[in-house]
């Protein structure tokens, strides 16, 4: 499993949980559906996170910022979403929050426990998603200024959480590299930042569909009030925790989009998931601050209410929609024989369309088994493959390495039918990789 994970351009931590919970449930032999199962796993942080707000959140900011912080974590935009993906994002939400919170118990008393806990969180962040390194390196950057400013004698303790961080991910370091090294390949899916798409970082935080809506407009004026407020009125040590919780996420993410854009495109939207802890936590202890404030707070209260309300409602509709995608493209799949040819005009179709096909059957165009991804140097291949009786049916995108008139000539130019069969969208975010599945036999 670590040799295959090693391939891909991720750390391996999450598929190490996940595997151990498929395991034990198959060791013990409990029959369970394993699309649940590893669901459930990607909730088990969120519940978790839940259990830490009701702990340390409350012990160091009150029950009110506990139970805001709570309600963001449940309904603000994306987090729930990615709270049912089978993915590692809600992992590093937890890990990466945990680091944050017990950077301010150290803070507050640095004693060998936090430091213990600081250290071993932030391992784990980084052994879940490599991009969270970078609000690790922030959070023990701000840490470290804290200590020179106020407590020097502490340094020591910092330099050796530094070193103990860096020794234990060593023996990663040299899968890690060569990750990087073929990261290009990896990530050739990921559309370049511009400034056209830049905006959807911005959206992806505030508004449940990840485009502009009102919802969105209000979630970002509660958040410029209590930014306005903070800058206005008398500050204590929590309110520049609060605040760096919110720089936290704004930093990443300008460091990212500026790298991505500089190298390869290897961010998206959803990488800022893990940051999403740090940024609620900053804004429920300065919402939490003004409840004296009532023509401020009770506005903004009904704004995290309503936000919620929307951003659940749109989470159960996206839900809805790609179970029937699900359905509907595992039978089309069902159509496919195992001589067929499948090919794909984007790698990103590849990755999310192959695994619903489980044959491994070789072809004439075999670039993956019975998989190929289509390049104009090939496509006249087609032809080759419907002579010997194979039907080929093609996962196309707009913005992949062939455009539709290719495959109508080629198709037309040897006497086949180019019929369209479905037209998929993978979520009711994801929309600019809507794909069309046609299938080419002869007329």
């Amino acid at each position: 499993m670590i040799s295959a994970v090693g391939k891909d351009f991720h750390p391996p931590l999450y598929y190490i949980i996940l595997k151990a919970v498929l395991d034990f449930f198959n060791f013990l032999s409990i029959p369970v559906n394993k699309i649940i199962l590893a669901k459930l796993v990607s909730i088990i942080p969120l519940i978790l996170l839940l259990v830490v707000s009701f702990t340390k959140i409350r012990e160091n900011f009150g029950w009110l910022c506990a139970g805001i912080f709570s309600l963001c974590i449940i309904g603000m935009p994306q987090i729930l979403r990615y709270g049912i993906e089978i993915r590692m994002y809600t992992w590093a939400l937890l890990f990466l929050t945990i680091v944050f919170i017990y950077a301010y118990q150290i803070m507050r008393e640095s004693n060998l426990k936090n430091w213990t806990i600081l250290t071993i969180f932030s391992l784990l962040t980084i052994y879940t998603r490599y991009i969270v390194a970078v609000p690790v390196i922030l959070i023990y950057l701000g840490l470290m200024l804290y200590l020179i400013l106020k407590n020097k004698e502490e340094l020591k303790k910092w330099i050796i959480s530094v070193i103990t961080v860096i020794i234990l991910f060593l023996p990663w370091l040299p899968t890690f590299i060569y990750q990087l090294k073929y990261s290009s390949l990896s990530t050739s899916w990921v559309a370049h930042i511009t400034l056209d798409n830049i905006q959807w970082f911005f959206w992806f935080i505030l508004s449940a569909n990840t485009n502009p809506s009102i919802d969105g407009i209000l979630l970002f004026s509660a958040l410029i009030s209590v930014l306005t407020i903070f800058l206005i009125q008398k500050k204590e040590p929590a309110d520049y925790f609060a605040v760096s919780g919110i720089l936290i996420l704004v930093f990443t993410v300008c460091f990212a989009v500026v790298f991505a854009y500089l190298t390869n495109p290897m961010f998206i939207t959803r990488d800022m998931v893990p940051l999403l802890g740090c940024f609620w936590l900053g804004f429920s202890i300065l919402v939490s601050k003004n409840y004296s404030k009532k023509q401020i707070f009770i506005p903004i209260l009904i704004v995290l209410l309503v936000v919620s309300f929307v951003n659940i409602d749109f989470m159960i509709t996206n839900e809805e929609h790609n179970q029937k995608n699900n359905v509907k493209i595992e039978g089309i799949i069902q159509q496919i024989e195992p001589n067929d040819v499948i090919i794909y005009t984007h790698s990103h179709c590849y990755v999310v369309y192959s695994g619903f096909n489980n044959s491994y059957n070789d072809s004439y165009l075999a670039g993956y088994n019975n998989y190929l991804i289509l390049s104009k140097n090939h496509i006249n291949l087609i032809p080759n493959a419907l002579s010997e009786n194979k039907t080929v049916w093609i996962f196309y995108t707009e913005n992949g390495t062939v455009e539709l008139k290719d495959l109508e000539n080629i198709s037309l130019e040897n006497g086949y039918d180019l019929k369209k069969v479905a037209i998929f969208t993978k979520s009711l975010t994801d929309d600019q990789f809507p794909t069309t599945i046609y299938r080419i036999s002869p007329t």
